[in-house]
C-alpha cells in the first residue's frame, strides 16, 4: 500500500487493548518506506510497510479494504466486559459510548542519529472504528431504529455507517465512521441487558495519515510517537459501562527515506582520456622512446551529481 505525499489516505489498523495493572499501555507501530522511482523523478509516495496479521480485517474482507484503500494490522486483545446493567434507551456514558481522536493531530518525526535537528510532521486522525459485540442472549440486534434499521452496525448521528456488518443472533461485527471533531458515537438499546451479559472484542481503527514530502527529506530513518490517553473526557473514551483499565495508547511512527545518488557525465564527456602525470602527450613519447613507464595516469571529465 502507499502513503501519498501531501495527501490523506485511509488505513485500517487493529490493535489490542490488554487489560492488566492500573497503569497499562497499548502500543501500535506504523511504518512507511520511500524509494525513488527510476521512471518518475517526481515520485513522492511513501509505501506502507506495517506488518499485516492474518486475523486483520483486510485479510478476512479484502474487498472492503480494497474499495476503501485500507490497510490493517491485528494485535492481542482482551475483551471489554460489561460490569453494569445496560438500560433501555440509555444514551449516556452508561450505555454503548465511544469517543476516538477523530480530529487531526500533528506528530513530529525526527531523523535518527542526526547531528542537529531534522524533523518533519505527520498528521493522524481516526476516521472509523470497529469491533465485535457478543452476548449470552440472542438480542445483539435489538437497538433503537436508525433510518428503519435496528441493528448495532447502524450508529446514531453524528457517526456514520460504513457498509460492513457480519453477525448472527449472539454476535455482530460492525464498523462505524467518526466525525472530524472528536464527537461521541452512541447506540441506544431496545432491551435491558444485565451486567456481564455482553462484551466487545476485536477493536480496530481506521485512520488517515498525511505524510511529508519525501523529496524534501534527507535519506535516513525518522521516528516519532503520540500518546492517546484513555478515560473519561480524554482522547479515547469508552464510557463508564465498557471502560478498560488501559490508560494510554501509544502510536509510534517510523518513516524510512532512501535516496539514490546519480553521477551523470556531461555531453561529450562519456569517455575520459588518460595521460601521464604531466598531462601531455610528451609523457607517452618519453615512454615510447625510453621505455620508462609513467607512474600515474590522470584524466578530467565534467559530470553532474544528483539525487532523487
Amino acid at each position: 500500500g502507499l502513503f501519498a505525499g501531501y495527501s490523506a489516505i485511509r488505513l485500517f489498523g487493529y490493535f489490542g487493548l490488554a487489560v492488566g495493572s492500573l497503569v497499562q499501555a497499548a502500543n501500535i507501530e506504523i511504518t512507511a518506506d520511500f524509494r525513488p522511482a527510476v521512471t518518475d523523478k517526481n515520485h513522492n509516495t511513501f509505501r506502507n510497510t506495517t506488518p499485516i496479521d492474518g486475523k486483520a480485517i483486510c485479510i478476512q474482507w479484502p474487498h472492503f479494504c480494497h474499495n476503501k484503500e485500507a490497510f490493517s494490522i491485528a494485535l492481542p486483545f482482551a475483551p471489554i466486559q460489561q460490569p453494569k446493567t445496560l438500560l433501555v434507551g440509555d444514551a449516556s456514558r452508561q450505555g454503548v459510548y465511544f469517543k476516538w481522536p477523530s480530529k487531526a493531530r500533528k506528530i513530529e518525526v525526527i531523523k535518527v542519529n542526526q547531528s542537529g535537528s531534522q524533523s518533519k510532521t505527520v498528521t493522524f486522525r481516526v476516521s472509523a472504528f470497529g469491533a465485535t459485540f457478543k452476548g449470552i442472549t440472542r438480542n445483539v440486534y435489538d437497538w433503537y431504529s436508525v433510518s428503519g434499521n435496528t441493528r448495532l452496525h447502524m450508529p446514531e448521528p453524528p457517526c456514520g455507517y460504513l457498509g460492513m456488518a457480519v453477525g448472527y443472533h449472539e454476535f455482530v461485527t460492525f464498523l462505524w465512521e467518526t466525525t472530524l471533531n472528536d464527537d461521541v458515537c452512541v447506540r441506544r438499546s431496545l432491551d435491558e441487558r444485565p451486567a456481564g451479559s455482553h462484551y466487545f472484542e476485536n477493536f480496530g481503527i481506521m485512520y488517515e495519515l498525511k505524510t511529508p514530502d519525501p523529496l524534501a527529506m534527507g535519506s535516513g530513518i525518522y521516528e516519532g510517537e503520540k500518546n492517546f490517553y484513555i478515560g473519561e473526557d480524554k482522547d479515547i473514551d469508552f464510557g463508564d459501562n465498557f471502560a478498560t483499565e488501559e490508560t494510554v495508547l501509544t502510536i509510534k511512527f517510523t518513516l524510512t527515506v532512501h535516496h539514490d545518488l546519480k553521477v551523470t557525465p556531461e555531453f561529450g564527456a562519456e569517455k575520459v582520456i588518460l595521460v601521464p602525470q604531466n598531462g601531455s602527450q610528451r609523457g607517452w613519447d618519453r615512454y615510447l622512446n625510453s621505455g620508462i613507464k609513467p607512474t600515474k595516469l590522470t584524466g578530467r571529465s565534467q559530470f553532474r551529481l544528483s539525487s532523487s
